[in-house]
């Protein structure tokens, strides 16, 4: 009997890590079905937790960029609410000359008006973008000075 015993301990000690599960699944076969789940499960939520990380980076991306795209239309729309000024200035001496008619002077404050509603949505997107960016980052609820408890 003891001789047995010293044997199996010698055949244990000897075994790979793969004779052992097989070794395991022989004595117990409805546990090899329970692994087998619970790998294919984590193979599924790390390759779920890859596929997040790429969509918050390409969201990262895209919304840096809609950012940067958003600040230089806000710029250039300013530039153009000065030539737009600049315009109805001029058109008005114009008019005053009796060179213009009053409806060359409404053209341009329409200008004027058309260039203001673009600099405004330019502000909104560059807000819109900011804000997904905040987001992204954590960093929304403490830029805005909420605290979560």
């Amino acid at each position: 009997m003891c001789g047995e015993l010293r044997r199996r301990r010698i055949v244990r000690a000897r075994r790979t890590p793969d004779a052992a599960r097989r070794a395991q699944i022989r004595e117990h076969p409805e546990r090899a079905a329970g692994g087998r789940e619970q790998r294919e499960g984590r193979r599924r939520l790390e390759v779920t937790a890859f596929d997040l990380r790429a969509q918050i980076a390409q969201t990262m991306a895209r919304s840096v960029a809609q950012l940067e795209l958003a600040r230089r239309r806000v710029a250039l729309t300013q530039r153009a609410i000065d030539l737009a000024n600049e315009n109805i200035k001029i058109e008005t001496d114009r008019f005053n000359l009796g060179k213009s008619t009053n409806f060359d002077v409404l053209g341009r404050q329409e200008e004027l008006r058309q260039a203001e509603l673009r600099r405004t949505q330019a502000l909104i997107d560059w807000h819109k973008a900011e804000t997904v960016v905040l987001a992204l980052t954590g960093d929304i609820l403490p830029t805005f000075g909420i605290a979560v408890d």
